[in-house]
């Protein structure tokens, strides 16, 4: 059900920002797409570096960190005890909420470069 929402709620700003290019001037969609791909890797990165640091310390301390674990990091999340968790965990959507921010700009960007190529706004 999360997953749903996520990807409804970025169909909804996709299409809000097709039809705000039609009224915002497109470089101003790039400078809002730009900062948003910039504020989203400023949160992004050091907590997906937070993340995999509270992950590793965590899981091998019990030498359960198994070789490449960093490949897929989230099917180890049922590994974590309950007070583990609640250190990683926070990591996690830190810096899963970056990598939204990270989309969203970068799809600003796209519609805006779109918007000056075909001519719809100055």
């Amino acid at each position: 059900m999360p997953e749903t929402l996520l990807a409804a709620g970025i169909v909804i700003v996709f299409l809000t920002l097709v039809l705000t290019s039609a009224l915002v001037p497109a470089l101003g969609m790039l400078a809002v797409g730009a900062g948003c791909t910039v504020l989203g890797l400023v949160i992004g990165l050091p907590g997906s570096v937070g993340y995999h640091v509270a992950l590793a310390r965590a899981l091998a301390g019990r030498r359960e960190l198994p070789r490449r674990w960093w490949l897929n990091p989230t099917a180890l999340h049922g590994r974590l005890t309950p007070a583990e968790r609640r250190v990683v965990m926070p990591w996690f959507y830190t810096g899963a909420a970056g990598f939204t921010v990270v989309v969203l700009g970068a799809i600003t960007v796209f519609i805006a470069t779109l918007a000056t190529r075909l001519g719809a706004a100055p």
